[in-house]
């Protein structure tokens, strides 16, 4: 069911960004859109599921994943988008946009461990929001860079993502992993 589900599902988005037939692209998508609810009902009677839909019941969990998801979508959206935009309106090589790209995961290395000490110390769900706060205004910092930019203007603008995502996600996971019951422990963090 998981393969149908996700093959129909991107064969669907391809189809419909390829021009191809109304028709087509709505029996791909409704084909995805069954065998994803097949699954889910599959998965939800099972006492050791594949894909633990019944942990989204707890609140908690079901917003760890949320936002998650979203930190993620925000960051892999900045990963592609940012080599373009460097080589498209400021003219760097391939080589001088890695190195300009890389002081975001540089962040991360180092923000990561800080906020795994850190939340020993204080309320997850703080550090959580401070580092969705720092994450977003380096994503918004990225997006509304002068068109003048210099490479530093880049890196600190880089590094400001990098470390937000790093403080937010490791009190996020340990917050998502908590919140499950701890048989279920293993299937929460198969959810990460």
């Amino acid at each position: 069911m998981s393969a149908i589900a996700f093959g129909f599902g991107i064969s669907a988005i391809d189809s419909a960004g390829h021009g191809e037939a109304l028709y087509l692209c709505a029996l791909e998508f409704a084909i995805a859109v069954v065998a994803s609810h097949l699954l889910y009902r599959r998965q939800l009677n099972l006492p050791s599921p594949l894909l633990p839909v019944d942990l989204l019941r707890i609140p908690i969990f079901a917003l760890s994943i949320g936002t998650s998801i979203a930190s993620f979508c925000g960051q892999m959206l900045a990963f592609v988008a940012m080599p373009f935009y460097l080589e498209n309106h400021f003219g760097y090589s391939a080589v001088q946009i890695g190195l300009l790209i890389t002081p975001w995961p540089i962040a991360v290395a180092f923000a990561a461990p800080i906020a795994g000490w850190l939340v020993e110390r204080y309320p997850a769900g703080l550090l959580g929001g401070i580092g969705l706060l720092v994450f977003a205004t380096g994503l918004g910092t990225l997006a509304l860079m002068p068109a003048n930019a210099t490479p530093i203007d880049v890196i600190w603008r880089m590094a400001l993502a990098g470390v937000g995502f790093g403080l937010f996600q490791t009190p996020n996971n340990r917050t998502m992993i908590a919140a499950a019951p701890r048989e279920r422990s293993g299937g929460a963090s198969g959810m990460l």
